[in-house]
């Protein structure tokens, strides 16, 4: 090689290299690239937890420096040491409701493809929106949201703009009155020109009941970009899909993009009302468009059996039998059908046995149904409810009494009447019946062969459950009380007759009767008429009153009497004079007339005076 000239190295005055001018051209794209570096953030992906902010305890106006640039925020409190409730990190910004703004760093280049925001509302429902301006012109509308989450919900928007110097900000001023919002994260990424699915939310299990859909849906949002066609979303099996709450759901459906775009729609997911009784996963897909399939896990959800009731059963009556078994009647059916079963495809069976609760006799007592199966190609979605509101009676068993014997009894003025030798026929084995009581005469009085009405009862730990059928055609005979005459005696004035009158008490009279027995002497004698004491008398007592009939007496022996001297009356009867002769004797008295005989009876009188 060829060795250089000194006037090749150093070229004569005036002259500029070739690689001087590269030089300055290389210093000149460095400063604009600094310049661009200091103004902008570049690529677009921005992603703020709020954590390393300065703490501002009042709602104000704010700048801070956070990821991508400078951040700036108005009617705003900022919490870097804050606890999210619900999903987000440590830290977040409070937007004071109706006027609260936070606004993100200017994005130089790059665009933006999708805003993701983790947020919660205080209280009431309300709006936020995620707004835009490019190179400082008016704010824009990305999409407007609406939560009443007060544990922490995720938001994202799909923005799609390529624009330089592209601003975006989340403005609650629609919020309502007193409802604050707090954003815990906030990341973005870069816009493409590549058709792009966008997804956002977890989804969280819908458990349900065989034949009812869930009852809430979990959602998540879906949007898309640059699409070149329509985007499919597809469950999987025994879920279905809907972009509204309440209709419209189905096995699939399809979102038809407006310019390539496809904004954030929320996809409501659940498990259908026919779906069979199982555990239900997998992934929601979201393909088509010329976009690379995204997949939305679900949580594991599940589909309980359905319960089936039982129906056309009457609990059955029986007699008291020492056992809880028990019966029913009817025709058993099965009722709560859905989506098209019928005893074709489920069949009842088993071996069904009914009980009591317990033995004892009782009314409207609740039976107890037990070993209804089911069967058939729809069984599993099921189970069977055992039929319930079943009730019977348990009545008594009715007992006999053999032996049972009457008793005789001397008369007390009562109509109770003993009953020995009962013994109770049909009492079950293993059971604990007595019986006894006593029964009663149809009147108090003195009979032969009495018919007595038994009035026996049961007794005993299983007393409850017998009636006793009473014994008839017992009789039994009262006898009368002996009474006997105590100190019978008899006195009366000579009349001339032997006749006696006796007198006396009577001994042994029932409490009661006193007044209503007494008694006659009628033919009782002296053994003559003349005066006498300790005289005999022969005497046959007689017993009268109303109740006499139910005594009798023991004759009184021995008895005895007095029969006093008559009293005669003298009338007219004189005394004769006398000389003095120093005595109070008078003189000779001449008896009157005497009165007082009985019958022809006479006697002659004399006497003295004084």
């Amino acid at each position: 090689m060829p060795t250089p000239t000194a006037s090749a190295l150093n070229p004569p005055s005036g002259f500029r290299h070739p690689l001087s001018f590269l030089k300055s051209v290389l210093f000149l794209l460095v400063a604009v690239g600094s310049f661009f570096a200091t103004a902008q953030t570049g690529l677009g992906q921005i992603t703020e937890t709020f954590s390393s902010w300065t703490s501002q305890g009042s709602y104000g106006s704010y700048s801070q420096a956070g990821s991508g640039g400078t951040w700036t925020g108005a009617a705003v409190i900022v919490a870097p040491t804050g606890t999210a409730n619900g999903t987000g990190s440590t830290g977040y910004v409070q937007l004071q409701s109706v006027n609260g703004i936070l606004t993100l760093p200017n994005i130089g280049s790059g665009g933006v493809g999708t805003i993701t925001i983790q947020a919660r509302v205080s209280s009431s429902s309300g709006g936020f929106s995620i707004e835009k301006n490019i190179n400082g012109g008016g704010w824009t509308s990305v999409q407007a949201f609406t939560s009443s989450s007060t544990t922490g919900v995720q938001f994202q928007a799909t923005v799609n703009d390529t624009s330089a110097n592209l601003q975006l900000r989340i403005n609650n001023t629609g919020g309502s009155s007193g409802r604050v919002l707090y954003v815990y994260d906030v990341a973005t990424t870069v816009a493409t020109t590549s058709p792009l699915i966008s997804t956002s939310g977890t989804l969280s299990a819908v458990n349900t009941t065989y034949g009812t859909a869930s009852a809430t849906p979990t959602t998540f949002a879906v949007s898309g970009s640059n699409l070149t066609g329509n985007l499919t979303v597809t469950p999987p099996s025994g879920f279905e899909i809907s972009t509204t709450a309440g209709s419209g759901y189905a096995t699939s459906l399809t979102l038809t993009p407006t310019s390539g775009t496809v904004s954030s729609t929320t996809i409501y997911v659940r498990l259908a009302a026919t779906t069979a009784a199982a555990a239900y996963s997998g992934n929601v897909s979201i393909s088509g468009g010329g976009a690379t399939t995204v997949n939305v896990a679900t949580t594991s959800s599940t589909v309980a059996q359905k319960a089936l009731t039982i129906t056309g059963l009457t609990g059955a009556n029986k007699v008291y039998n020492a056992t809880t078994a028990a019966s029913f009647t009817g025709t058993p059916a099965l009722f709560g059908f859905v989506n098209g079963d019928t005893t074709s495809t489920v069949v009842l069976g088993g071996t069904p046995s009914a009980t009591f609760a317990s033995k004892t006799v009782a009314t409207a007592k609740v039976i107890t149904v037990t070993g209804y199966t089911i069967s058939g190609s729809s069984a599993v979605n099921y189970t069977v409810a055992q039929p319930t509101g079943l009730t019977g009676n348990i009545t008594t068993t009715p007992l006999t009494v053999t032996g049972a014997i009457a008793s005789n009894k001397v008369y007390n003025r009562s109509t109770a009447a003993t009953i020995a030798g009962a013994t109770l026929s049909g009492v079950i084995s293993g059971d604990t019946v007595t019986v006894s009581g006593s029964g009663t005469f149809a009147d108090i009085n003195v009979g032969t062969a009495k018919p007595v009405t038994a009035a026996l009862t049961l007794g005993s730990t299983d007393a409850v459950n017998y009636t006793l059928t009473q014994p008839t055609g017992l009789t039994a005979d009262i006898t009368a009380v002996n009474l006997t005459l105590t100190s019978p005696t008899a006195s009366k004035a000579y009349d001339g007759t032997a006749s006696a009158t006796v007198t006396g008490t009577l001994s042994g009279i029932v409490s009661g009767d006193s007044s209503n027995v007494s008694f006659s002497s009628t033919g009782a004698t002296y053994n003559n008429a003349n005066v006498g004491t300790g005289k005999a008398i022969t005497a046959t007592i007689v017993l009268t009153g109303t109740n006499a009939g139910n005594y009798t007496i023991s004759q009184p022996s021995g008895v005895t009497g007095a029969i006093t001297a008559r009293a005669l009356a003298v009338s007219g009867s004189s005394a004769a004079s006398k000389v003095y002769d120093g005595t109070t004797v008078s003189g000779t008295i001449t008896v009157g007339t005497i009165t007082g005989f009985i019958g022809s009876e006479t006697v002659t009188a004399t006497g003295t005076g004084t």
